[in-house]
């Protein structure tokens, strides 16, 4: 190909077609379907710093819902735009063990969502702005306590 993008797949009438893969310049490998040389919108794309992609994408790149397994092995299902995390989607870290479930956006939680530390032992439920604890939120610990506050910057305020 000309611009050093490599495919290997099927062909008819001399256009791409059936099951394939397309290894891009930047090293990204697209495995998926073309039909009429046209690729589908949902895909699997693998990078190669090891992350693993299944979902929508739009120029081989993430847009749409779809599901990351990042190299360490967190794993990351929602909604992405334009290869960000954005909108709503459930984040597992592997190294914490930490669940959140919750909006995203520029690729950090912002807006409502809950966290489940599992180092904390607790679950925080509330607003976020830039990946902190930010604005009204409660915290639930294991024995059953309740602390509901203001937060800002991951910090409680006060008790309401």
């Amino acid at each position: 190909m000309i611009d050093d993008t490599i495919y290997i797949g099927g062909f008819k009438n001399d256009t791409f077609e059936g099951k394939a893969r397309l290894l891009l310049p930047t090293g990204v490998i697209f495995e998926g379907l073309f039909s009429k040389g046209i690729c589908a919108s949902i895909g699997r794309l693998l990078y190669p710093d090891g992350e693993i992609y299944f979902g929508q994408h739009k120029g081989f790149m993430k847009d749409g819902q779809g599901k990351t397994i990042f190299l360490k092995g967190s794993i990351y299902e929602g909604h992405y735009k334009k290869g960000v995390m954005k909108g709503f989607g459930r984040h597992f870290d592997i190294e914490t063990g930490d669940i959140y479930l919750g909006n995203f956006m520029n690729g950090k939680r912002h807006g409502e969502g809950k966290l489940y530390s599992k180092g904390k032992d607790e679950i925080y439920d509330g607003n976020w702005a830039s990946d902190k604890k930010n604005g009204t939120g409660k915290v639930i610990s294991r024995n059953g306590q309740i602390h509901m506050g203001d937060f800002r910057t991951n910090i409680m305020e006060g008790l309401l």
